[in-house]
């Protein structure tokens, strides 16, 4: 009789842990499990993306001149300055905090992910409504939108009990 040696020395099982489950419906054809690859592939993104927004925020305020690419002709600057505290916390902090959050596997990383695909989804909206109505301001919406696809995408597909 050999011993387990997850068990310690143990016989008859005590100890062991069971063999994991994989349901095929979620690996692809390298054997890589889709959440898994989805979860790292939206980390990833999640950390550019909370770091580019950090970026963006830097450069507005210490380039002023830059501000008008992201500026309606005719608004004040002020427009585009009054976002610059929820971008910060919902943007870029919402996007890094889920991406740590989903990294390490927390509880709480999903629920921030939902909160911050909603403020991303919301932020993409505006600024491409503005693009349209304005005729112009397309860096902004062209920088905002996979903002629009990714983080909602990402709920969806990391929702919990999927």
């Amino acid at each position: 009789m050999s011993a387990d040696k997850n068990s310690g020395g143990a016989q008859g099982g005590e100890g062991e842990e069971p063999e994991k489950q994989v349901d095929r419906r979620h690996v692809n054809r390298r054997g890589v499990q889709m959440p898994f690859l989805i979860r790292r592939l939206g980390t990833a993104f999640l950390v550019v993306q909370g770091l580019g927004g950090l970026a963006w925020w830097i450069v507005l305020l210490t380039v002023p001149t830059s501000r008008r690419l992201f500026v309606a002709p005719g608004a004040p600057e002020v427009t585009l300055l009054a976002f610059v505290f929820a971008d910060l916390i919902l943007y870029v902090g919402g996007s890094l905090a889920a991406a740590y959050g989903l990294f390490r596997c927390r509880a709480w990383g999903w629920p921030i992910l939902c909160v911050h695909a909603g403020a991303a989804a919301y932020a993409s909206l505006y600024v491409l409504t503005l693009a349209v109505w304005s005729g112009s301001v397309t860096a902004g919406a062209a920088f905002m939108a996979p903002s629009l696809a990714v983080p909602p995408y990402l709920a969806w597909r990391l929702r919990p009990g999927r």
